[in-house]
């Protein structure tokens, strides 16, 4: 699938509607209407379509605009979906579940554009990879609110807090979880939040480096 190129002044129409209009704070956390006027200009962009209509299990691409001071950038995610579940293959621990890939793909939008602002904020490379080698045992449902107090246990405790995710970070891991919101975790999403936690913690991957 060709990658769109976002309209500059589409972008620089944002940029001065939040920061020069709205005098919002460029190094606070994208509120709501930011989240959601980077998820309509993306969407207005992407052929979210075929994306959703694609077979059960593919990889692909999705570029996505970040605004900062005066800083625009166009940042590449690559995705791994299979059926409902999609993962960013270079944002490890951005996974959504939806009951149908329409819904998976809308929030999977919401998500990056929350982990990419919760990563640069908080001073992480924007994109880093896992390869993973081993699969994680069976798990159940969970709330989202138990899943982020197990996150914290371990370690993940700095936490964005966003319109739509809780983004959890840990200095010196890549790995951001991206959960949302006051929900409950589908078994197969927690399985893929809990493979990743198992691989992490006995270092069972191939490799883990900086883009």
């Amino acid at each position: 699938m060709e990658s769109p190129t976002y309209d500059r002044q589409s972008i620089v129409e944002l940029y001065r509607k939040w920061f020069l209009v709205s005098k919002k704070d460029p190094n606070a956390y994208f509120d709501h209407e930011q989240v959601d006027d980077l998820a309509i200009l993306i969407k207005n962009r992407i052929d979210l379509g075929s994306l959703i209509d694609a077979g059960p299990v593919y990889r692909s691409e999705i570029p996505i605009p970040y605004i900062r001071f005066q800083k625009i950038h166009e940042l590449m995610v690559e995705i791994f979906v299979i059926q409902n579940n999609i993962s960013c293959i270079n944002i490890p621990g951005c996974i959504v579940e939806g009951e149908n890939r329409k819904i998976s793909f809308n929030t999977l939008i919401n998500a990056i554009i929350e982990c990419i602002d919760a990563r640069i904020k908080n001073g992480f490379d924007i994109f880093n990879r896992v390869y993973p080698m081993e699969i994680y045992t069976k798990t159940e449902p969970i709330s989202s609110e138990n899943l982020i107090k197990k996150l914290n246990g371990e370690g993940w405790s700095i936490q964005y807090h966003g319109p739509y995710h809780t983004v959890l970070l840990k200095k010196g891991s890549k790995v951001t979880y991206t959960i949302a919101n006051n929900t409950e975790i589908s078994s197969s999403l927690h399985y893929s939040y809990n493979r990743l936690r198992f691989l992490l913690g006995k270092n069972q991957y191939r490799r883990l480096y900086n883009q």
